[in-house]
Parts: structure tokens; C-alpha cells; sequence
């Protein structure tokens, strides 16, 4: 099953995944509730943000309760797929400092019996301000073979108005895939090619072209699987490099990420960033 947002998922793999957050989670088991605990510190944050995941089932429907800011805020999300073939549902609502959010509502729908190698999927989800749904995001795909067209929109119903739209398609070749969106309103054209050198390098490039403002940007990279870890190198038009390593600290409990990125303009009188990731199985 494909969905819109996986038209250029290719290529933003390959040149995305760089972090410059300082992260540890942790993940275990507590009275046999599979448990995820993690804390960020984001760039110029002065104490880390907490957040504890529990994931369950009840009644049919996958669990996700997240606890963040030190009990102020609580989320649980609902997610059902035994509706009828082809259709989950999700729901989600929060609790801020006791003061309920709009609830969201997302809806994936893989229309059945098409032939292998063709599907045609929907999703809408709703931001809901009781009575009625506040915003919509919908979106399209189609996929038959190699290739894959689709679009998203989003619906403003306190103004009864359309916001953002995006179209895209993809053709996925031998060794490749090619993709073009075309964002903003049909404002912002991106164009990105991924290419599979082997089962360990892959290569990936893409141009982002500003029709107003007729202002164009790229960026190339590139991974490679090793034997102790996975390296990623990004170098944008803007003369940014990003390099993250990706592997075992301790085999089979701890994993983790480290990035620096360098600004090739400013080498001399700003710093590098750079983030470290761990991964702790309890």
C-alpha cells in the first residue's frame, strides 16, 4: 500500500535523518506493558524535554498513551483496522494542563479488488471542534506498476475554503526513482532522483525551484551500510555538509547516531552543530 506522502520517500531518506538534538531512549517493558521513555535537549534548550510512551490493546484497538512535560500534557491515540477490509482508523486527543485539545480523526482506505501491482489508497484527517471537523487533509494516490500519481489538499471549513494543495507523481526504474511534486499551490516544483548503486550504497539528489520568487536550491547525498555502521553525508546548495554515522554501541542493547554539519559559508566563524543519539534496550 502506497500513500501520497510516499511519493519522493526515497530520495528524503537518503538525504535526510540528520539530527542535531542531544536524545536518549529507552525502551523496555513495565508490568507487561511494552514502554518508551525518552528525553530531548534541542538546540539552545536549557533542560531536556521528557516523554513516556505505553502501548496496549482494548477492545480491538492498538493503544498509545504519551505522557509529556512532566504530566502537563497527555495523549493516547486509538487505531482501528477491523472496520471492513482495507480501512483503519486512528484517533487522537490531548489533554493540556487538564484542558482537552481538538481531537484528530485519520482515516486510511486502500480501495479493494484491484489486481497485484495496483492499488488506489485515500486518506482524510480531520482536526474536529465539536460539532464539526475545523480542517481536512485529504490526499490520493494511484499506483500501477512503476508508477505512482497522487495528490493532497487541505479544506479550511470555518472559512469554506481550499488551503494548500501539492501533486506528484513517481516512476520507479531498475535501479532507481524519479519523483516531481509540485507544492505551495503549484508554487514550489521538486524534482529528486534516488538511485540504488547496491544492496549497501545508495545516491539521491534534489532541486527545489521557487516559481515566484524564480529561486532555485539543491542538495545531494548519499549512504552506505558498513560492517560496524551506516554513514550519510548531505551537501546542500548553500554549501551546508551533514555527516552522521549510524550503529551498535553495545550489540544487541545500545545503538546510536552521531551528525556534525559544517557551514562551508561561515567555516571560520561559526562553529559545527552536532547531536548524539542513543538507543537503550532495557
Amino acid at each position: 500500500m502506497a500513500l501520497f506522502g510516499d511519493i519522493g520517500k526515497g530520495a528524503r531518506d537518503v538525504l535526510g535523518g540528520h539530527s542535531y538534538d542531544h536524545k536518549v531512549t529507552a525502551t523496555s517493558t513495565v508490568q507487561g506493558v511494552p514502554s518508551t521513555f525518552t528525553a530531548v535537549l534541542k538546540p539552545g534548550a536549557s533542560q531536556p524535554a521528557l516523554e513516556a510512551k505505553f502501548t496496549g490493546k482494548a477492545h480491538g484497538a492498538n493503544l498509545d498513551v504519551l505522557v509529556a512535560d512532566l504530566g502537563k500534557k497527555l495523549t493516547l491515540t486509538a487505531a482501528v483496522d477491523k472496520l471492513r477490509p482495507g480501512l483503519k482508523v486512528t484517533a487522537t486527543g490531548t489533554l493540556t494542563e487538564g484542558a482537552p485539545g481538538a481531537p484528530k480523526v485519520t482515516g486510511v482506505y486502500n480501495v479493494p479488488g484491484f489486481a497485484s501491482g495496483t492499488s488506489l489508497v485515500f486518506k482524510s484527517e480531520a482536526v474536529v471542534a465539536y460539532p464539526y471537523a475545523k480542517k481536512v487533509d485529504q490526499s490520493v494516490a494511484y499506483v500501477h506498476g512503476p508508477a505512482t500519481v497522487g495528490a493532497e489538499w487541505e479544506f479550511d471549513t470555518t472559512k469554506m475554503a481550499l488551503g494548500k494543495y501539492t501533486v506528484g507523481a513517481q516512476y520507479a526504474l531498475k535501479q532507481g526513482t524519479a519523483a516531481l511534486l509540485l507544492a505551495d499551490k503549484l508554487d514550489t516544483a521538486k524534482l529528486s532522483y534516488v538511485h540504488k548503486q547496491s544492496s549497501t550504497l545508495s545516491f539521491a539528489a534534489e532541486v527545489v525551484h521557487k516559481i515566484s520568487k524564480n529561486a532555485t536550491t539543491g542538495s545531494v547525498g548519499a549512504t552506505n551500510k558498513f560492517d560496524a555502521f551506516t554513514g550519510k553525508a548531505l551537501l546542500t546548495s548553500d554549501l551546508l555538509v551533514s555527516l552522521s554515522a549510524t550503529g551498535d554501541v553495545v550489540p544487541k542493547s545500545v545503538s546510536g547516531t552521531a551528525c556534525i554539519q559544517l557551514d562551508g559559508k561561515n567555516i571560520s566563524s561559526k562553529g559545527p552543530k552536532y547531536g548524539v543519539q542513543l538507543s537503550v534496550k532495557a
